[in-house]
């Protein structure tokens, strides 16, 4: 009786511990552009791609880098023109930066 105790214990701990997993996690996703603006004071960064402008609001958290380099969020605001990969999580159509990183000038 109590080795069938524990088993369900068991089962029921681990089914719990995967339906946590399973709604705590996110998908990350990547968009590869240029910089077209970053707004400091809304901490919105619009990036041009192939499939025209996405705008992503920067987290407190996001991780910034310029070549290995990580740099202060308000420095975007002067690397326009420069391509970057954005890796982000969505939300209710809300685009939240998780890091950028600053490759550099777009040729053309």
């Amino acid at each position: 009786m109590l080795a069938v105790s524990l088993s369900s214990l068991s089962s029921t701990t681990s089914l719990a511990a995967a339906q946590s997993t399973a709604a705590s996690s996110s998908t990350t996703l990547r968009v590869r552009g240029t910089i077209e603006k970053y707004e400091v004071a809304t901490r919105i960064l619009s990036v041009s791609t192939a499939n025209g402008t996405v705008r992503f609001t920067l987290a407190l958290t996001a991780r910034i880098r310029q070549g290995w380099h990580a740099i202060d969020a308000s420095l975007l605001e002067t690397l326009t023109g420069y391509r970057v990969d954005v890796r982000y999580s969505e939300s209710g159509g809300k685009k939240t930066v998780e890091s950028v990183h600053v490759n550099g000038k777009a040729k053309g």
